[in-house]
């Protein structure tokens, strides 16, 4: 079954590319149109889903949330680089 929605996932992007490439002449710009039109179609699909089944609503982040996260970014990544440099 997953083997069949792969061939068509990518039949119908071979034809968007098909389209804005071969049919209107956009070249690579176009391949990158239809690259960002694809992904912004699935990602509205899978909301839209997540939102119906299972009443997804958006939740802005708060200021402590956000600083908690972005300081573990920030010691993990210079972690990393130490631990490249064996600091």
């Amino acid at each position: 079954m997953s083997e069949k929605r792969t061939l068509t996932t990518g039949g119908r992007a071979a034809c968007r590319v098909a389209v804005f490439v071969g049919l209107l002449g956009w070249g690579v710009v176009g391949a990158l149109v239809s690259l960002i039109v694809a992904a912004a179609m699935g990602l509205t699909a899978i909301l839209v889903v997540l939102r119906c089944k299972h009443g997804l609503t958006w939740a802005w982040p708060s200021g402590a949330h956000l600083h908690q996260v972005l300081s573990f970014g920030v010691r993990y990544y210079f972690g990393k680089i130490r631990n490249l440099l064996n600091v």
